[in-house]
C-alpha cells in the first residue's frame, strides 16, 4: 500500500476513483508563499519525494450578484459582492463593467453595508447603449493582500422591438401603370423616429411575396411609392412592412389593396370635317391608349345620338399608320348628332357634329 504524507507529517487519504491521494485541512494559519514536500514510501520501503508552492490569502472575492439580472434600456443595475477579508474597514472593493464588445462600460468604488455584510455598486444603462451580456470584474485589497474575480456574463440589457403602428396604401385600389404610396407608422422607444429600416414587400394574389425597397423618412412617417406593372396581377395584394431597429429586432405590420385594371384613355375625338351634308360622308376618328394592351387591340365602339334618340352604333376600326380609330358616318338627316366611343365598355367621351342638305 502506497502512503503520501506531508512535511507535518499528515497521511493523505487514497481516493479510489481517481486515483489520487488528498490531504485538505492542512492548517494554514498565516499569509504569504507556503511550499507542501510530499514524501512517498512504497511497501518495500523506497521513497520519493515532490513539491509544490501555493498563496495563502485572507482575502477572497466570493460571489456576485446582480439585480435585475436583465432588463430593457434605460436601467440601474445594483451589484452586490461578497468578500472574505479580516477587517471591513480597511477593505477597498472596486468594479469594472465591460459590454458586450469587451470594452470597459464602467467602474468605481463599492460600498460596504454592514447590515448584509456585502459591497454595493449601481451601474446605469441608457437607451444609447448596446444590448447583450456585461462581464464584470471585483477587485478587493487590503493592506496585506488582494484578490479579483472576472464574472462573465453578470448581468444582460435586453432590447425593446420597434412597433409598427399601421401600414396604409393610397389609393388602396390601384390601376396598373398608376402610381400608389405605402405609408409606414413605426416608432421604437430607444431608437431616434429616423433610424428604422423599413423593408417594403409586397404579397401577390398567388402568394409570392417580393421587396419594392425600403421607405424613406419625411420627416413623421416612412413612405414607399409603386406602380404596378402592366402585367401586374389583379386581385387582391397585401403590402408588408418589415421594420427593423438599430439593434437588429424587428417588428411587422401589412394592409392590402387591390390592383385593378387600367382604364382606357380617350385621349381625343375629332371628325375630318366639321360639317357634312346629308347622302355625304365623314370620318369620325378617336384617340385612344391603354396601358396594358396594344392599340390596335382595344375593342372601340362608337354610338351616334340625335339629341336623346339613338340612331345607330357601330365598331371602329384601326388605322395603323395614323395610329388611330375611325369610323365612316353617313348622316340620313340635317341636325345635330353626338358620337359616343366606348373603349373596351369602361371609358367614353363625346362629339357634337352639325349636318345640313
Amino acid at each position: 500500500m502506497y502512503k503520501r504524507q506531508v512535511v507535518n507529517g499528515a497521511s493523505m487519504t487514497y481516493n479510489s476513483t481517481d486515483y489520487k491521494f488528498y490531504y485538505t485541512t492542512p492548517g494554514l494559519d498565516s499569509e504569504g508563499t507556503w511550499t507542501a514536500s510530499v514524501i512517498v514510501t512504497d511497501a518495500d520501503g523506497a521513497t520519493d519525494t515532490g513539491s509544490t508552492t501555493f498563496q495563502v490569502v485572507t482575502i477572497s472575492v466570493n460571489s456576485l450578484t446582480v439585480d435585475p439580472y436583465n432588463s430593457t434600456r434605460p436601467a440601474d443595475f445594483h451589484l452586490k459582492t461578497n468578500v472574505t477579508c479580516d477587517d471591513p474597514t480597511l477593505t477597498n472593493v472596486t468594479y469594472k463593467v465591460y459590454n458586450p464588445s469587451g470594452s470597459l462600460f464602467a467602474s468605481g468604488d463599492m460600498v460596504y453595508n454592514s447590515t448584509d455584510n456585502l459591497w454595493h455598486a449601481t451601474v446605469s444603462v441608457t437607451t444609447s447603449d448596446p444590448v447583450g451580456f456585461y462581464d464584470v470584474t471585483i477587485n478587493a485589497t487590503d493592506p496585506n493582500a488582494s484578490d479579483e474575480q472576472t464574472f462573465y456574463d453578470a448581468f444582460r440589457v435586453d432590447n425593446i422591438a420597434p412597433t409598427v403602428h399601421w401600414v396604409n396604401v393610397y389609393p388602396s385600389s390601384v390601376e396598373r401603370g398608376s402610381q400608389t404610396t405605402i405609408t409606414v407608422n413605426a416608432t421604437d422607444p430607444e431608437s431616434s423616429p429616423d433610424s428604422l429600416t423599413v423593408d417594403v414587400r409586397l404579397r401577390e394574389p398567388d402568394g409570392d411575396e417580393y421587396s419594392v425597397g425600403y421607405a424613406s423618412w419625411n420627416g413623421s412617417l416612412y413612405v414607399k411609392t409603386w406602380t404596378p406593372a402592366s402585367n401586374a396581377q389583379l386581385g387582391t395584394w397585401n403590402a408588408k412592412a418589415y421594420v427593423t431597429d438599430p439593434d437588429g429586432d424587428q417588428a411587422i405590420n401589412n394592409k392590402t389593396f387591390s390592383v385593378i385594371n387600367a382604364v382606357p384613355d380617350i385621349l381625343s375625338i375629332y371628325a375630318s370635317s366639321d360639317t357634312v351634308y346629308v347622302g355625304g360622308s365623314v370620318w369620325i376618328y378617336a384617340d385612344v391608349e391603354d396601358y396594358e394592351s396594344a392599340d390596335d387591340q382595344l375593342n372601340v365602339t362608337i354610338t351616334v345620338y340625335k339629341g336623346s334618340t339613338k340612331i345607330t352604333e357601330g365598331i371602329m376600326s384601326y388605322q395603323t399608320d395614323l395610329g388611330i380609330w375611325k369610323w365612316a358616318f353617313n348622316p340620313t338627316s340635317t341636325g345635330f348628332f353626338d358620337f359616343e366611343v366606348t373603349a373596351k365598355a369602361v371609358s367614353y367621351t363625346h362629339l357634337t357634329l352639325p349636318t345640313k342638305a
